[in-house]
């Protein structure tokens, strides 16, 4: 069986701002596939790091509840003409 290779991309930094957000570099974001709008998870580890990656279901549910809320916001005008 082939063996995964693993992608070292070395370390980021991220800011975080005073309303608790942070910032994922554009390179991290390019790799990981991360676009506007997806979600990601911060899985806490018993060692004390945190493993930060996109939650691919997460962000399907996302983006179908938000094409379904265009949708149903299309269909309400519609409906008032």
């Amino acid at each position: 069986m082939a063996e995964k290779k693993k992608l070292n991309l070395g370390d980021f930094y991220c800011t975080v701002s005073s309303n608790g957000q942070i910032f994922i570099p554009v390179r991290m974001r390019e790799t990981m596939g991360i676009v506007a709008n997806d979600e990601v998870k911060f899985s806490f580890q018993k060692d004390g790091k945190v493993l930060f990656s996109k939650d691919a279901e997460a962000s399907k549910e996302s983006q179908n509840q938000e094409k379904q809320s265009k949708v149903d916001g299309e269909n309400r005008k519609e409906a008032l003409k």
